[in-house]
């Protein structure tokens, strides 16, 4: 069911550039920590690859963003519950060698259901 086009107008516009600038901060914070762990633990690596792919790994989640957004503004929370478990899967087993904790797609699923 899509919305009248009176009904489209009442809606705020989407703050967009508020949107990049967080995804872009939470990216660049994890990215720094990462090269900054490197450094206290004295590995000799190089410190720009691995800031690189820490940052690019948060671009998915950012272009992900609007898709999600106009799901929720349209009332199909379950599609947007859906799209985001299935880029979940998708990056776990993209990254299935990674350092980090891993969480159960049902403890994701239920945090997304609260939220």
């Amino acid at each position: 069911m899509t919305a009248t086009p009176a009904a489209r107008a009442d809606r705020r516009p989407t703050p967009w550039a508020w949107i990049a600038a967080i995804w872009f901060a939470g990216a660049l914070l994890d990215a720094s920590q990462s090269v900054f762990q490197l450094h206290a633990e004295s590995k000799q690596t190089p410190w720009l690859p691995v800031f690189v792919v820490e940052f690019v790994g948060w671009l998915p989640w950012a272009l992900a963003t609007p898709f999600v957004a106009g799901l929720v503004r349209d009332r199909r929370g379950e599609a947007a519950v859906g799209m985001v478990v299935g880029l979940s899967e998708f990056l776990r087993g993209a990254s299935e060698d990674s350092h980090r904790a891993q969480v159960t797609l049902a403890e994701e699923v239920a945090y997304l259901q609260r939220h």
